[in-house]
């Protein structure tokens, strides 16, 4: 009887759309990252003035950023609205990371455009590892226990194959504007794209229901 109680739950229009939104929301987060990757934001930092070594550095302080998630156990058990929480926290670190491509217009010295790049990536990270695992418990809350790894593989695959497109179309472009003695126009093209991925990224999540703990 439980079983087929929770397969109703589990089969239930919230629950369904919930479980869509989640795939979307991955996808549109993977094309975020895609955009700060180590191609990407080698180029940026490159253009900006940053020395190889600084840049080095840089991609080190990127690696060790996943530190923050220990941050989240001393805070998750106190957030009252974990999807309103993730949703600002997630939004406000994608917004840090689109800021980082306006950098290069900005008429100030060197080392303030470099303090600038790490306090963005930083403070972007922070964000973003903060709700990492809210937002993976809160996602996969709406999948079946018994089918969660079936679902995983197929959300991956999913972000995989459209990443390879995606990743594909913006070196393209990113090329165009280079060739063209244009970077600074790739840049504003990598913002805007950022902006837009990071709304549909909010929409998604703002489709999925909260979760069961919050009596949604």
């Amino acid at each position: 009887m439980m079983n087929s109680v929770n397969e109703q739950v589990f089969a239930s229009p919230d629950y369904k759309r919930s479980r869509m939104a989640y795939r979307m929301e991955c996808t549109f987060e993977y094309f975020l990252a895609l955009l700060v990757g180590d191609a990407f934001l080698a180029k940026l930092l490159s253009a900006i003035g940053l020395s190889d070594g600084l840049i080095g550095i840089v991609s080190s302080l990127v690696t060790l950023a996943f530190l923050f998630q220990l941050v989240a156990i001393l805070v998750v058990q106190r957030i009252g609205n974990v999807k309103r929480f993730v949703i600002l926290l997630q939004a406000g670190s994608h917004l840090l990371f689109s800021c980082l491509y306006f950098i290069p217009f900005f008429p100030w010295a060197l080392v303030y455009k470099e303090i600038l790049v790490v306090v963005c990536i930083l403070a972007a990270y922070f964000g973003k590892y903060l709700v990492n695992s809210m937002l993976y418990k809160w996602g996969n809350a709406f999948v079946d226990p018994n089918k969660r790894a079936s679902f995983s593989a197929g959300k991956e695959m999913i972000s995989l194959a459209s990443g390879i497109v995606m990743t594909l179309i913006l070196g393209h472009v990113m090329d165009a504007f280079e060739a063209a003695n244009d970077l600074n126009g790739g840049f504003i093209f990598a913002a805007v794209a950022m902006m837009i991925f990071n709304a549909c990224d909010v929409v998604s999540m703002l489709l999925m229901k909260k979760s069961a703990q919050e009596g949604e």
